[in-house]
């Protein structure tokens, strides 16, 4: 699903909505998109960032807050390991 393209579709369905409901489902959807073992390659979930971060700075459904902090969570560690193994690999 991911190398489908669906992270695009569904950040633009949930940034233009107004439904709060889509918009909380839109949220827990690409939370799990970018969750899970294994973690999902970065490069297909990046995009997913602002979003999170716009949601956590507006939204008041803790629900959504939790969804959108998780991921959030979820990309920071594995931007974390890329790093750690581009910086391993440089001093080798």
């Amino acid at each position: 699903m991911l190398k489908a393209g669906v992270v695009d579709s569904l950040i633009k369905l949930t940034k233009e909505s107004k439904d709060e409901n889509l918009i909380k489902q839109g949220i827990w959807t690409l939370s799990n998109l970018c969750s899970g073992k294994p973690l999902p390659k970065f490069e297909l979930v990046y995009k997913t960032i602002p979003i999170f971060a716009e949601t956590v700075k507006t939204k008041q459904d803790t629900e959504t807050l939790i969804d959108a902090s998780w991921a959030l969570s979820h990309l920071s560690r594995e931007f974390h390991l890329i790093t750690m193994r581009a910086n391993f690999t440089d001093t080798q």
